[in-house]
């Protein structure tokens, strides 16, 4: 009778114990999915090795710089302020500095790092070649401070969530310089009643 006693509590203890496991395994199974899910590994995908995350922070961030030079070149041209101009012309040097960084980085590690405007960024730029004086600066700098707030919020995103090391690095350097733009830029558009 004792013997059965041991045998009776002894099985569920182990079917117990065999059920735990194979929760975790399932777990682990279920975690290792959802995280190969998160890369992309279809070769049609640009930079399909990053994942999501940062491969719209890499994006981005070389819109965000080839649109600030691009931008800044016609500010040079139009504007008759030299505020403006100055401000344009910090815009080519940093925003140079942090493309160049960005495609370098893409060198090494064999991403695609998009140099030119996309369509969006295209139409702004026609939109503000066709203006001049006051009218190009007032739209010039506002176009400044929406951009910087969005870019801001973007590389703070990728700070507190992006994956990929460099590209984290990468926000963390850069972003105090977009803060720094954006303050500018809206301390330059309230001076000017814009």
């Amino acid at each position: 009778m004792e013997k059965r006693k041991k045998e009776k509590t002894a099985f569920p203890i182990r079917r117990a114990v065999l059920a735990r496991q194979s929760m975790f395994a399932l777990l682990m199974f279920g975690m290792l999915g959802f995280l190969s899910a998160c890369k992309d590994d279809d070769p049609e995908v640009e930079n399909a090795g990053l994942y999501a995350i940062d491969r719209e922070f890499l994006m981005q961030a070389a819109q965000s710089n080839v649109t600030e030079v691009a931008l800044g070149n016609i500010a040079i041209q139009k504007s008759n302020d030299a505020a403006v101009k100055d401000y344009a012309s910090m815009m080519i040097t940093q925003h140079t500095t942090a493309q160049n960084e960005l495609l370098s980085l893409g060198s090494t590690k064999r991403w695609t790092v998009q140099n030119q405007l996309n369509e969006a960024n295209q139409a702004l730029r026609d939109q503000l070649n066709a203006l001049s004086g006051a009218e190009f600066d007032r739209a010039y700098l506002r176009s400044q401070v929406a951009s910087h707030q969005v870019t801001a919020g973007k590389f703070a995103t990728q700070i507190d969530q992006g994956r990929d090391t460099e590209l984290k690095a990468y926000a963390t350097k850069y972003k105090p310089g977009i803060d720094m733009h954006l303050q500018m830029a809206q301390q330059l558009v309230a001076g000017k009643g814009f």
